[in-house]
């Protein structure tokens, strides 16, 4: 539980809760679904509750919402020892992890009190990243006690390193408590002995009452069984000792000494079948366990890349916990034709790759484990001290080989840096695929190295969004073909990889297929760009793609001044002139005196979206050129572009922009900035 609750102060949206300067309630809400789930799906471990406190916000999200942390402990949460200021106490200790003693945890309804019928265990998390954030799960005792306490009767004690009791429920004097310590396992007190036992990982010291009559008389029975067990299993070892010493004699030995020894066995030719039959079996186990072990290795270094939980005891015996280790990503993307032809079995050549990288190493005597993370990424980790150097020297042999293949896929190799400890292989993971992103132009296999490189993005200008702009209202596809060869010379001198080209591309398309179709372009010839783009791995192949995209716009634009759709025209032009008004289908299909089914329908065929989805679309453009270009307050802007709820403008220009009003100005206030200071 300690770990769920850490990983959830380590979740994305609790750190993004964390980092905000205002308490974002929809970033909250998500956190709370979160938070309900573990709760759910945590039935097993007694958890009634789980609270993220935010102490720079004094805000709590727990199962039952998103409350004031104040007022959380005040009416819903109310125990004298554990007011909102004792909480705050507790998480500015230096530990970060702390089980605090049961309580009865109260609650007011109006100006009723309600007691608690049910004992609660706190149990307070921190993450050392976010000091003003903190857990506290709580457990109820009286389950757990059912579903654990093993004992003959149901009284337990609980006490901390400290000495200050975490649960009860009998009564103890100081002094005998005291006496009880200093024993080595139990206490006699009178007609009671007292067994206490401190707990391993969570230092705590359990205490358990048994009468003194019930143990004497589990005794004589414990004597009775265990002095007919000596019996029977003394005249049973006879006899079976005399029949193996007849039937079997050395050939027992040499197996036993064979399984002490973890070696291969050495059989010999004994005259016995039976021997023979075990003898050949026990060397199948002993080559079925290392293939298995070293499954389990692999599949364990895998769920350990993705932050799977597992257990991971079983690797301890293989001895790769804890060992240096080199890691390093294939990273494999197949090109369109091969992969058609693989369609039908996708997983072949992947495991065929696999395979050939890992008997690589075997050639090279690496100790090595190579497995698959995900469909087109195989991982190796080495487990060796050797220089950097050297392994890229073998890794070129290696790009040689697969660039015999290159018409069928390409493959980015990540060479990572030593890493000293198994915990470090997510962290490992993570870091060579952000290097595996960085992937430059061009055809073939290529090798990167952790360098401490880090993604830079490309610094896009206001004043290049803006031609752009103009170029799109005016429907110029000369000056959006003058605009993009531009952009990609931009994209040369800043040095662009592979995904900078990518992402611009599609960003390009989307961009331009959104504002042509707002204007009533039917864009069905252009469907399938993606898969297009998809098949550019140079400059070249991205300047060819440009240039038959946008002579096919050229052709549709000059195609549609000899179609006109009076009723699409129509719909465009109300929206474009009274977006700011409460439009709705119904009152566009009244005006143009048709059904609003037929017009619903009408309107998506021929656009390709529907009649809100356009006027959202112009709306949230209209809202962008008046953040950019006023200083009129974001609330002013939704109400000026037509939306009467800020929340709704909010979470709409958040759908189509990724980004909130607020960012959107900032960012392009920046760019602006930035674009002043270059000239």
């Amino acid at each position: 539980m300690k770990t769920l609750v850490g990983d959830l102060l380590s979740n994305p949206t609790a750190v993004q809760l964390y980092r905000e300067q205002k308490f974002d309630y929809y970033s909250a809400h998500k956190l709370y679904r979160s938070i309900s789930e573990m709760v759910l799906l945590q039935q097993e471990s007694y958890l009634e509750n789980l609270i993220v406190i935010y102490s720079k916000h004094r805000m709590a999200v727990e199962i039952g919402g998103v409350k004031d942390a104040r007022d959380m402990f005040a009416h819903h949460m109310i125990h004298q020892q554990y007011d909102y200021p004792s909480w705050e106490r507790y998480a500015g200790a230096t530990h970060f992890f702390d089980i605090l003693p049961a309580a009865n945890f109260d609650s007011k309804r109006g100006d009723q009190l309600i007691k608690a019928d049910k004992s609660l265990v706190p149990m307070l998390v921190k993450n050392h990243l976010y000091p003003q954030m903190y857990g506290i799960a709580f457990f109820d005792t009286q389950k757990m006690l059912s579903h654990y306490q093993t004992s003959i009767n149901d009284r337990l004690m609980i006490v901390d390193g400290n000495g200050e009791i975490i649960f009860s429920n009998f009564d103890m004097s100081t002094e005998l408590f005291a006496e009880l310590l200093k024993a080595d396992d139990y206490l006699e007190d009178g007609d009671r002995y007292f067994f206490h036992q401190k707990g391993e990982f969570s230092g705590l010291t359990y205490v358990h009452v048994v009468p003194s009559a019930w143990l004497s008389s589990e005794m004589k029975q414990i004597n009775l069984f265990i002095a007919g067990m000596i019996f029977l299993s003394l005249l049973i070892g006879l006899t079976i000792s005399f029949w193996f010493s007849r039937r079997f004699h050395q050939p027992v030995k040499s197996i036993v000494e064979a399984l002490k020894s973890r070696e291969a066995l050495q059989l010999k030719d004994s005259g016995i079948m039976e021997f023979s039959l075990i003898g050949n079996r026990v060397l199948q186990i002993q080559q079925d366990l290392q293939t298995q072990q070293s499954r389990l290795a692999s599949h364990a270094f895998a769920n350990k890349a993705r932050r799977i939980h597992d257990d991971f005891s079983a690797l301890q015996d293989m001895q790769l916990i804890d060992e240096p280790f080199h890691i390093l990503l294939f990273e494999i993307e197949y090109r369109q034709e091969f992969a058609e032809q693989i369609a039908q079995d996708e997983a072949k050549p992947i495991y065929y790759i696999r395979e050939f990288i890992a008997c690589q190493f075997d050639t090279w005597g690496e100790r090595h484990l190579t497995f698959q993370v995900e469909s087109n990424q195989v991982v190796s980790l080495i487990f060796a001290t050797a220089d950097k150097q050297d392994y890229y020297e073998k890794l070129e042999g290696l790009k040689h080989i697969f660039d015999l293949d290159r018409d069928a896929y390409l493959i980015t190799i990540v060479l990572g840096k030593q890493y000293r400890y198994f915990s470090e292989v997510s962290y490992a993971y993570e870091r060579i695929r952000q290097i595996a992103a960085m992937r430059h132009l061009g055809l073939g296999t290529q090798i990167l190295r952790d360098e401490e490189q880090q993604w830079q993005e490309i610094p896009y200008t206001f004043q290049q969004d803006q031609e752009l702009h103009v170029f799109l209202q005016s429907g110029d596809i000369t000056g959006i073909r003058k605009w993009t060869y531009k952009m990609v010379a931009y994209l040369e001198r800043h040095q662009a990889n592979a995904r900078h080209y990518r992402d611009f591309s599609f960003s390009l398309v989307q961009r331009v297929n959104r504002s042509m179709l707002a204007q009533g372009l039917e864009l069905e010839a252009l469907y399938g760009v993606e898969e297009q783009l998809s098949e550019c791995y140079e400059q070249n192949d991205y300047l060819h793609f440009f240039s038959r995209w946008l002579d096919s716009l050229q052709s549709i634009c000059e195609k549609r001044k000899d179609d006109f759709d009076p009723i699409l025209q129509e719909v465009f032009h109300y929206i474009q002139e009274n977006y700011a008004a409460e439009l709705t289908l119904e009152r566009m299909a009244e005006r143009l005196k048709l059904s609003s089914g037929y017009l619903s329908v009408y309107f998506k065929r021929k656009s390709g979206m529907n009649f809100l989805e356009y006027l959202n679309q112009v709306r949230i453009e209209k809202a962008k050129e008046l953040l950019q270009l006023t200083e009129l307050k974001v609330q002013e802007i939704g109400e000026k572009v037509g939306y009467t709820s800020s929340n709704s403008f909010f979470r709409m220009f958040k759908k189509w922009t990724g980004l909130t009003p607020g960012d959107y100005r900032r960012q392009m206030h920046e760019q602006a900035d930035g674009s002043r200071e270059n000239s």
